[in-house]
């Protein structure tokens, strides 16, 4: 059984009892969570007992999920609505001889509502040799570019940015499937796996593996080269 205690004032400034105002919102929104996941078939109930927010920031992302969670699994009212525009474009080459044909066909299609734009991009390039043998061959490219909104952080918080990628097909076989994502605080790419290979965020490169063509500077201070083998030289001045 849950029981939620009415809030109790103890005096003090505006600024305490707004603390204890939110304080208050917390627990009984972890509270009512706990409720409703324990009456939800096959959920696992949270104790209440976890980690509580250590600061105002987290505390006030806290209890805004907490309550939105409450709202949103309780709600007896739901409305939504949304406005749509696409748009296909689309174009053909088409060049004839008695050495054979080439076709090449583009198309862009265009999605936008209220969270992002979405650019999907189609080229598609085909071949025949009609010459001795008869030599066919297709290649296929496949990309997009989307921007706005890319999906939600870990406090459910909008993540906008820009996100491209592209898939290159060369007879029916994928040969690069790529895309890289950049966002107000990290630059990231991916591979065919949705595997993030490396990133930049807070002033840091993440990468897995590197191959640096000229030298390697460090902190202005130190250069790293190949010369007769590897060279460690000293930049920064008098040691």
């Amino acid at each position: 059984m849950v029981v939620i205690e009415p809030p109790r004032w103890s005096g003090g400034s505006e600024k305490e009892q707004l603390q204890a105002l939110q304080s208050y919102l917390h627990r009984t929104a972890q509270q009512l969570q706990w409720a409703f996941d324990t009456l939800s078939p096959g959920a696992e109930p949270e104790p209440l007992g976890g980690r509580i927010p250590q600061t105002p920031q987290e505390n006030a992302q806290a209890v805004f999920a907490g309550i939105k969670n409450l709202i949103i699994k309780s709600a007896d009212i739901v409305e939504a609505y949304s406005t749509v525009i696409s748009k296909r474009l689309g174009g053909t080459y088409l060049a004839k001889s008695e050495f054979g044909t080439y076709r090449e066909q583009t198309a862009q299609t265009i999605q936008a509502d209220s969270q992002r734009i979405t650019q999907l991009f189609e080229h598609q390039q085909s071949l025949q040799d009609t010459l001795d043998s008869l030599y066919d061959e297709t290649r296929a490219s496949k990309a997009y570019l989307r921007s706005g909104s890319l999906g939600q952080d870990a406090q459910g918080n909008p993540v906008y940015g820009l996100e491209v990628g592209q898939t290159n097909t060369l007879e029916g076989k994928p040969v690069f499937q790529k895309f890289a994502r950049f966002t107000a605080d990290r630059l990231s790419f991916f591979d065919s796996s949705d595997v993030e290979v490396a990133f930049i965020s807070d002033d840091k490169l993440y990468i897995s593996n590197a191959q640096i063509g000229g030298a390697l500077e460090i902190g202005g201070q130190f250069k790293i080269y190949s010369g007769n083998g590897l060279v460690f030289q000293w930049t920064g001045g008098n040691p």
